[in-house]
């Protein structure tokens, strides 16, 4: 990783490296090893490995992480629509 060369074990659990690392294993140990030889945060050498995207990707995917660890997806309202339960025109506006 110190060569700017990113391992393919470490590409697969790199999701969980910031969140919910397993410190008992290979990868985080070998991340964590190459984060104090590098000297760079645990983010920093993600990104330069290209292991996201962009800045953007890896915050998105922390904070999706961290308060929806469920996902994202909602179920469906219990109205079929919004007109059902409205009592003026929605193509109006309200006065």
């Amino acid at each position: 990783m110190l060569d700017g060369e990113l391992p393919a074990e470490i590409a697969a659990v790199a999701d969980t490296l910031l969140i919910s690392p397993d410190k008992n294993t290979l990868e985080w140990k070998a991340f964590d090893s190459a984060v104090t030889q590098s000297g760079l945060s645990p983010e920093k050498l993600l990104l330069k490995l290209n292991a996201w995207s962009s800045p953007l990707a890896l915050h998105r995917h922390r904070f999706l992480s961290q308060y929806f660890p469920r996902g994202i997806d909602f179920p469906l309202s219990p109205w079929k629509s919004m007109a059902a339960i409205c009592p003026w025109p929605m193509s109006q506006p309200i006065q």
